[in-house]
């Protein structure tokens, strides 16, 4: 359904569980959890965000195995998950939600993202973007054929307007190459970023 990469890493997430892909593929871990597209690998562990659990599961990794997994949000949080269509990881965990709201999650706890100067609001972005080595968040809205461009504390920096934008799926940026790259169905396309 879905892929996730760490590093030298590729894995799938398949109905039957998550696959890393080698040589050969090799299920790393048997599903036991609700249907999810969300999934993201960092620092060698796995996270899912199951929707309907209202949680964040952790698959903590050592070597080539995982162990079971285990929440991943702080005690006592509750979040509604039910709007969230893309999941990002720097340390932080960052949730993008169809209204336009931004949620980070550190150590399992929401910090408090207010988005501020964006010139017209969110309106049903699809995909979002960061790493540890980025200093913003690239937030896209194909249905404006916009990149919205934040820094971590939520202030708007920029956007970059395209439409071209309105048929991307998904976004990554390197901000050491100073590139974006769009995924467009059948074809990447870039553009340079400041």
């Amino acid at each position: 359904n879905t892929i996730a990469s760490y590093q030298d890493r590729l894995f799938l997430n398949r109905s039957d569980g998550i696959y890393e892909m080698d040589v050969v593929s090799k299920k790393v871990i048997e599903r036991d959890w609700n249907d999810t597209d969300l999934f993201y690998s960092y620092a060698a562990n796995i996270y899912l965000l199951d929707r309907d659990e209202k949680e964040i599961y952790r698959f903590a990794g050592s070597n080539k195995t995982f162990s079971s997994k285990s929440g991943w949000l702080a005690p006592g949080i509750e979040m509604d998950f039910s709007k969230v269509v893309d999941m990002v990881i720097d340390g932080s965990i960052w949730l993008l939600s169809s209204t336009g709201k931004v949620t980070k999650l550190t150590n399992g706890n929401p910090q408090s993202i207010s988005l501020n100067g964006i010139p017209e609001p969110l309106e049903n972005p699809t995909a979002i973007y960061t790493n540890e080595d980025n200093k913003n968040v690239y937030i896209l809205e194909k249905d404006k054929g916009r990149v919205v461009v934040i820094d971590k504390t939520g202030e708007f920096k920029l956007q970059y307007l395209s439409d071209e934008f309105k048929n991307a799926k998904d976004i990554v940026v390197s901000e050491t190459e100073q590139k974006a790259i769009l995924l467009t169905g059948a074809k990447l396309i870039s553009f340079e970023v400041k």
